[in-house]
């Protein structure tokens, strides 16, 4: 049924829209839209004005924290658009009363230039905004995307592992063995250095550009990395020249990326990063130093202490292990659910 000027379409509905075809930095993809236009508008006129909703955008002043069908996101109000009433063509008749279960349905259904419609005039609460002034601190804690940390050996893969099945939410790794400069670093840090710098950046960023298209449908993600953590090593291992081109090409691919809802930053002495590394014996790692690892240590320290892009949890790994010890991961989880806003520190009683 299409639906056309006149015929109930008010300010604050919801609809699932494919904004497909757009060109350049236009939001893309089948994404659900709410109905900004007034009312006096949408009763005359064949055209709506919509803004989309999204999970992966940059939390930026104007972009407003909502919540919808149970998750969290923005009203990205940068990247508001007119649409056609040909746009917007129900799936039925009847409003959603059920929406839950027919978004997944819609969001992988919706042709070119269509739309369902999800909540309807008398439904707008299921879209809600916080008080002015409040962010989403509860619902970013958990985060709908969280990023450990660390350096070297301190457990960042497992501990990844472990939230994504624990938060049902799909997991990124990095992949550094595919790194083809990463074993003549370790041979030769001073010649291979920058290319094993710039591998890692730009795979890193072919990784996190798909988190940009998350929508409010999409599960969780859980990486263990956090993209800016490429600058704590090549400020360590890179000449000043090397840098600064280095930093060039960073800041550009930087912004076009999302921020994490959380970052967990696992830190231990680099004696125990030392004898995990020795563990698990990779060979192109058994030349790594321990006054190397003392350097990385207190790099990622310096830098964390001044990180202010997302929530961030500093977790003491130097006495726990919550791989091999089941109590261990489910004081840590209870730790990461209860997360808020700023940094907190986590320091268990092994630890101190």
């Amino acid at each position: 049924m299409a639906v056309v000027a006149g015929e109930g379409v008010h300010r604050g509905d919801v609809f699932l829209i494919n904004l497909n075809p757009s060109q350049g930095g236009e939001i893309r993809k089948t994404r659900p839209c709410v109905v900004v236009s007034p009312d006096e508008l949408n009763a005359h006129l064949r055209t709506f004005i919509v803004a989309p909703l999204t999970t992966g955008a940059h939390g930026y002043p104007f972009r407003i924290p909502c919540r919808f069908a149970g998750r969290g996101g923005h009203v990205v109000l940068d990247q508001i658009r007119t649409v056609d009433h040909e746009r917007l063509r129900c799936a039925s008749s009847r409003r959603c009363s059920r929406p839950e279960r027919t978004t997944g349905r819609a969001a992988r259904s919706v042709p070119a230039g269509r739309s369902t419609r999800l909540y309807g005039h008398g439904e707008r609460g299921m879209l809600s905004l916080p008080p002015e002034g409040e962010g989403m601190a509860a619902e970013r804690a958990t985060g709908r995307y969280i990023a450990v940390e660390g350096p070297i050996g301190v457990g960042k893969t497992a501990l990844a592992r472990r939230l994504a099945t624990e938060f049902g939410s799909q997991l990124l790794l990095e992949q550094g063995e595919e790194n083809p400069f990463l074993r003549r670093f370790y041979e030769d840090p001073g010649k291979y250095a920058f290319q094993t710098q710039l591998f890692f950046l730009l795979e890193r960023y072919r990784q996190q550009r798909t988190l940009g298209q998350l929508d409010l449908f999409s599960q969780g993600t859980v990486a263990d990395y956090l993209f800016a953590r490429d600058v704590i090593f090549a400020q360590l291992n890179l000449s000043p020249d090397e840098f600064g081109l280095y930093q060039q090409i960073y800041q550009l691919l930087d912004r076009q990326l999302p921020r994490p809802d959380l970052v967990v930053y696992l830190e231990a002495r680099p004696e125990v990063l030392l004898r995990h590394l020795r563990k698990r014996d990779r060979d192109y790692e058994r030349g790594i130093t321990p006054e190397y690892l003392g350097r990385l240590t207190e790099a990622f320290r310096n830098f964390f202490h001044h990180y202010t892009e997302a929530p961030l949890l500093v977790v003491n790994c130097s006495d726990i292990d919550f791989v091999e010890h089941g109590g261990d991961l489910a004081d840590l989880i209870k730790e990461i659910r209860g997360m808020r806003q700023g940094v907190q520190h986590y320091i268990p009683l092994g630890s101190r």
